[in-house]
């Protein structure tokens, strides 16, 4: 953030340029970049004695799992990754007992 104390003409239209460029010069160098992949939510549901492979999915994949309801039967909203979705929806509807279908939130 910057921020101007004085609100005079001292520094002139070139130096108030410049002391904002460097401002924002530092700032973009101290600060670290977080990288996050571009995800998109679906509902898994299964069968309770299936979660050890359906989890098996989500890890290997690096989906992320949003929100999860284990019951008997259970209901998972993840994040799936768009440059792996092809693979991680065949893998998920390959299986039985598992129902996959796109989330709205």
């Amino acid at each position: 953030m910057v921020s101007r104390y004085f609100g005079g003409t001292l520094l002139g239209v070139p130096g108030l340029i410049n002391a904002y460029k460097t401002a924002a010069s530092l700032t973009l160098q101290i600060t670290p970049v977080v990288q996050k992949q571009v995800e998109a939510p679906y509902r898994v549901q299964f069968d309770y004695t299936i979660m050890n492979q359906v989890m098996m999915i989500v890890k290997q994949f690096n989906c992320t799992v949003i929100s999860q309801d284990m019951q008997l039967f259970c209901m998972m909203t993840i994040g799936i990754p768009k440059n792996r979705m092809d693979e991680v929806l065949y893998r998920l509807k390959d299986m039985q007992n598992v129902e996959v279908e796109k989330h709205v939130p």
